[in-house]
């Protein structure tokens, strides 16, 4: 699906995750595999989420928990059609879609 993300669109890809798997498990496991990813943690809609740009922000990852335990929602891939900046990685919300 298309979504936009700073005003920009990005191609997404949501997968849906095993119900075994915690928040905690994935989170560690692509803090171990993104190395030098922009890492932000924020809250939505009462669901946690784990953000991830890759340097030049060109590509994203997002881990949602769920909100009613300690497992995952979804896990969201992202490429952007423009790069994001950092202020831009930093901003991004549902509720600021603009990123200013």
């Amino acid at each position: 699906m298309d979504s936009p993300v700073c005003g920009k669109t990005a191609k997404m890809n949501l997968y849906d995750v095993p119900g075994t798997a915690t928040f905690a498990e994935y989170t560690s496991w692509y803090k171990d595999h993104l190395k030098g990813f922009h890492h932000m943690h924020k809250m939505w809609s009462k669901r946690a989420q784990e953000l991830f740009y890759s340097p030049d922000g060109s590509v994203g990852v997002g881990i949602t928990g769920s909100a009613s335990g300690p497992g995952v929602f979804a896990v969201t891939y992202m490429k952007m059609s423009v790069k994001l900046t950092t202020h831009q990685m930093d901003a991004f919300d549902p509720s600021n879609p603009t990123c200013k």
